[in-house]
């Protein structure tokens, strides 16, 4: 009936709320009220599993507990009990997370803690202000150019370290003397590197080396918008130009939309085009639009075209 503070989470059949300095846990079911956790500053914040996920942050696989974060110090809490497994004194500093450790970054250094006991398993320096990213046994620190935003801009540099035990295994500032201007991970085991003259390497991230041939249609053959060129262009795994698209773009972002094995292009002159991804084949094409925009609908089988005058629906395969 009254107000248990401010809403912070739910997870696991229960729900958190803060209240000044205290984080209390109710289940979800019954609103029964089952432990209090006492953070000792106001304005804590809950973290949950479903939270490091959506915040593409790693734990480990048998992680049930939240992590409570205020300004000075992150807890690890039972969300059964509420009971402190342990605290990591932050002082301010960001911190990040993956499968082997719990990470404190301070300029370029990074501390990272053991899930378990809490206890510092190692430091290591890495550059200015890197942003880890989880990848099973390693962690990938990518550097870029600093924002007003969280999220580091083009050029990149990466460093990739052991989880367990922060060891350099192998850097990497370029692809063929070309600065890297996009990456992706491809599960946990393969990087993909794009450089700002549209080639590609795919990298191992055990040791860095050239990477097998992918399987999924989505991985063999990347597409990238370059912005240097005025051209959307098709690479395959090994950087080889498959076929591109010149001209100037109407989508936001990323400049094209994808589904599977179709790209959708839409240029300011007027063209729309559905483009099969793996030989740039034209699947469908409309042309003399004005104002145009593409949408996908979530599940990516249907592109919805809309200009100033027409309005076409497309399904999409090849």
């Amino acid at each position: 009936k009254d107000k248990p503070g401010i809403l912070r989470g739910a997870y696991d059949g229960r729900v958190f709320f803060r209240d000044g300095d205290k984080v209390t846990g109710f289940d979800a079911g019954t609103g029964a009220e089952l432990w209090t956790f006492d953070a000792d500053s106001k304005g804590a914040y809950v973290y949950t599993v479903d939270d490091f996920a959506s915040l593409n942050e790693g734990v480990p696989e048998d992680m049930h507990d939240i992590i409570i974060s205020t300004g000075d110090k992150a807890f690890r809490v039972s969300t059964v009990t509420g009971k402190e497994a342990w605290a990591v004194k932050r002082g301010g500093m960001s911190w990040s997370t993956s499968q082997h450790a719990f990470m404190t970054e301070s300029g370029d250094k990074i501390t990272a803690y053991d899930w378990v006991s809490g206890a510092m398993m190692w430091e290591a320096k890495i550059s200015s202000k890197p942003r880890p990213h989880d990848a099973g046994d390693f962690i990938i620190f990518a550097e870029g150019t600093a924002t007003d935003n969280v999220t580091p801009m083009p050029p990149f540099k990466f460093t990739v370290v052991s989880g367990r035990t922060g060891q350099i295994i192998w850097a990497k500032k370029d692809i063929g003397g070309k600065k890297i201007s996009e990456w992706m991970l491809l599960g946990d085991e393969r990087i993909v590197l794009l450089n700002e003259a549209g080639a590609v390497a795919t990298l191992n991230v055990a040791d860095g080396t050239p990477a097998e041939a992918p399987t999924r249609l989505e991985d063999c053959f990347l597409v990238k918008y370059v912005e240097r060129q005025d051209a959307l262009q098709c690479h395959d795994h090994l950087g080889n130009l498959v076929w591109q698209r010149e001209g100037e773009s109407t989508l936001p972002g990323r400049k094209y939309l994808a589904a599977g094995g179709c790209v959708v292009w839409v240029s300011k002159d007027g063209v729309a085009e559905v483009i099969n991804r793996a030989d740039g084949a034209t699947l469908w094409e409309a042309k003399g639009l004005k104002e145009s925009q593409a949408y996908l609908n979530a599940d990516g089988t249907y592109l919805v075209v809309q200009s100033k005058k027409d309005f076409s629906i497309v399904r999409l395969g090849t």
